[in-house]
């Protein structure tokens, strides 16, 4: 296979300004405290999930992949640049550096705990970016973390005959959240950013850092559905009057709006679900952790024959022991299917609270905003927030 041209440029200059640039920038790490808390917020994060292989890339001379191992993590560091790793071998014999491209690493697929690209997405065309990021996911365990670090901005910086080289190189600035954005998409969900300001005299516009988590192995939980009221057992009352009951005191926009709250004033809203469910009109879509209620939502027809072709969705929710499996996801997905195949609905739509971050939960599943209603609730005088309506259609 032919190799891009922006690799092989990018191999070229760094071979040529290697040791010019390992001297310049051998203790940058020492000056910089806010770089330093990103790696080792990344190295607490690896090993907190139990640890593992985790790899540099880009490495260069191999300053960052010494530091990680100072921080206690397995690491080796991986460079375009022969010339690079032969001088990380050089000053760093204990650690292990190997020549290769971020497009394409000889790793196995889940290889890693963690990788660190730091600075090292910035002479990848833009287009080439979602390649090296479905790369970074494949190598990547279910649950590793990803590091990035880069600079900010829309324009590229070009850099000419840098130490008196021969050679020039482009070096492309981002903006953090298109990175984000197609972090995502590659199936690493951000979880932290941080934005500094350029280092006076150093640096001419802001870095960036953010840490990406490829999602874990699902847990395993079954989505069953409810349609009369009478399977709605003295014990599923119960589960259901708990998992509201959490949910809204910690924090979820489930229907009750001022927690804490108890089972006294949420069973009377559960009773009232299960007198509305039929057949035709309703149903319940529950999330079970084998005999465990982990999550539900409640789909209902609107009543009006004008917009009979309509469905609304109510209180999705995840109950707190279960966060993180991708139970309200597929909560969603099973309430459209069940919206479009069972009750012949060819619409839904939802209320959600602002200032939530619920639209862009919804965002991904396929819905899309509708419309707002500015400042609609009130929780303290404090605290208004807009009523966020959203559609989804087709189903």
């Amino acid at each position: 296979m032919t190799e891009p041209d922006f690799l092989i440029t990018a191999r070229t200059f760094y071979d040529a300004v290697a040791a010019d640039y390992a001297d310049r920038y051998r203790d940058q790490l020492a000056a910089k405290p806010l770089d330093r808390a990103m790696l080792a917020g990344f190295a607490d994060l690896v090993r907190g999930g139990g640890g593992g292989p985790v790899a540099d890339l880009g490495c260069g001379e191999g300053r960052v992949t010494a530091h990680l191992h100072a921080l206690g993590l397995s690491v080796r560091g991986i460079d375009l640049s022969p010339r690079m790793i032969e001088l990380a071998r050089r000053d760093r014999p204990g650690l292990r550096f190997d020549v290769g491209s971020m497009l394409a690493l000889d790793l196995p697929d889940g290889a890693l705990a963690g990788a660190v690209a730091w600075y090292s997405i910035i002479h990848t065309p833009q287009e080439r970016l979602p390649d090296l990021f479905a790369e970074l996911h494949r190598v990547l365990a279910p649950g590793g973390h990803a590091l990035i670090a880069f600079q900010v901005g829309d324009e590229p910086l070009h850099l000419e005959r840098p130490f008196g080289h021969d050679v020039s190189l482009d070096f492309h600035r981002r903006r953090p959240d298109r990175i984000a954005e197609l972090l995502g998409e590659a199936g690493l969900d951000v979880t932290a950013r941080m934005v500094r300001e350029p280092e006076d005299g150093v640096e001419k516009v802001e870095q960036a850092f953010l840490i990406a988590r490829r999602a874990p192995e699902p847990h395993r939980f079954d989505l069953v559905q409810i349609a009369d009221g009478d399977d709605v057992t003295p014990e599923l009352r119960r589960q259901l009057t708990d998992c509201w009951t959490e949910v809204t005191n910690a924090g979820g926009a489930a229907g009750f709006p001022f927690p804490p709250v108890g089972h006294d004033e949420v069973a009377p809203a559960v009773e009232k679900l299960a007198g509305r469910l039929d057949a035709r009109n309703s149903r319940l879509v529950l999330a079970r952790v084998g005999d465990a209620l982990a999550g539900w939502v409640f789909l209902s027809r609107d009543p009006d024959q004008l917009v009979a072709h309509w469905g609304t969705l109510h209180h999705l929710q995840t109950h707190p022991d279960f966060r993180g499996r991708g139970i309200g996801s597929a909560l969603v997905r099973r309430a459209r299917d069940v919206a479009r195949d069972e009750l012949g609905l060819e619409q839904l739509r939802l209320a959600a609270r602002g200032g939530e971050g619920l639209e862009a939960f919804y965002e991904r599943l396929g819905w899309r905003e509708t419309g707002r209603w500015p400042s609609a609730l009130r929780f303290t005088p404090d605290d208004t927030r807009d009523e966020v309506l959203m559609t989804l259609a087709p189903l």
